[in-house]
């Protein structure tokens, strides 16, 4: 059975994106959890880049998830728009096209679209450190 590692994007004082009074690292961080709980009790090996509200370079989460040798890695974010509920939908970024990992994200979407986010794709971003740098 797999590894996931999951990242919880931001945290901190890097609170990613605001909206009303949400922050990002909170929204990430929570649904980071509720995730690799799911997981656990599906009989998932799960570990996390953290699990409280610290900060850590995108460098040091790729670290420390290839320090919990994982053969995934999820990082999740919640990002936002200057105009409000101007997109409503899942993206996965992937390091490499082809292969299980686009896969992986392709299945995500299509899972996020059944409890009705528009899936947006998947798009290669070579240039994310997290991505570039974790060995999974």
């Amino acid at each position: 059975m797999p590894k996931i590692i999951l990242d919880a994007g931001h945290g901190g004082y890097d609170n990613g994106a605001m909206y009303n009074g949400r922050r990002e690292k909170d929204d990430n961080l929570s649904l980071a959890l509720a995730v690799g709980e799911i997981l656990s009790d599906s009989g998932i090996e799960v570990g996390y880049t953290r699990v409280d509200d610290v900060y850590q370079s995108p460098v040091d989460k790729a670290r420390t998830a290839n320090q919990l040798d994982g053969d995934f890695l999820v990082s999740i974010h919640r990002n936002s728009s200057p105009v409000p509920n101007t997109y409503s939908g899942v993206q996965s970024l992937i390091f490499r096209e082809g292969g299980i990992m686009a896969q992986m994200a392709a299945n995500i979407n299509q899972e996020m679209s059944r409890v009705g986010y528009q899936d947006l794709g998947t798009e290669l971003r070579r240039n994310l450190a997290i991505l570039r740098r974790s060995d999974m």
